[in-house]
């Protein structure tokens, strides 16, 4: 990616490595604040590496029985447990991580956080693990929905896990350890915190454009 283009894109729970990798990429990033909130996307989904391979873990959320919500406006569900369930399955999936534990404390606050939202809970998590690896970014929210930017503009707000759906962004080409690497092989492109757990500090240097 040029450094002198822009970067727009979607609010997403705890996004993908090319995501991430974009943004270190990138001298100007957008937050796209006036969207539609799109359902069965990265905007509520991460994907893991668990026992059995990935593991998809959803943020529920109220939307209500309309389409067409601003994304800002989602209400995270007031459903007691799922952040704890979100949680478990972290710990489950990571704890023999070698960098599991180096980040937990951190990230265990960002689940104890009262934020009612799905995007200022998701900017939370962003900011937290943008700062645990060594990333300084400036993201700047949009102010209005525009659905055509400027041609040095690069738009992944329809990035999507079903790429047919939206468009595609490559990770770095390298594989890097995993912890149940020996049962399904490497899987590419999972949520930032596989990388992180698995790398810890190494995390920027691969992700480095």
């Amino acid at each position: 990616m040029d450094h002198s283009q822009k970067l727009l894109v979607s609010t997403a729970f705890f996004p993908p490595v090319s995501y991430v990798h974009a943004l270190l990429s990138a001298n100007e990033i957008w937050l796209e604040a006036h969207e539609h909130y799109v359902k069965q996307s990265y905007r509520n989904r991460c994907y893991i590496y668990g026992a059995n391979g990935i593991l998809r873990l959803t943020a529920p959320v109220d939307h209500g029985k309309g389409e067409h919500i601003k994304v800002t406006e989602v209400k995270l569900s007031t459903h007691h447990t799922w952040k704890n369930q979100i949680w478990k399955s972290l710990q489950t999936a990571y704890r023999t991580s070698p960098f599991f534990e180096y980040y937990e404390e951190d990230l265990a606050d960002t689940f104890h956080a009262d934020i009612r939202t799905l995007f200022e809970w998701n900017f939370k998590l962003l900011s937290t693990c943008l700062s645990l690896i060594g990333i300084e970014k400036n993201i700047q929210h949009t102010t209005s929905y525009i659905p055509a930017w400027p041609e040095d503009t690069i738009d992944i707000r329809q990035l999507h896990p079903k790429s047919s759906r939206g468009i595609s962004l490559s990770p770095p080409a390298n594989s890097y350890h995993q912890v149940f690497e020996g049962k399904h092989g490497f899987i590419p492109n999972l949520s930032i915190l596989d990388l992180m757990f698995n790398l810890g500090p190494r995390t920027i240097n691969y992700l480095m454009p």
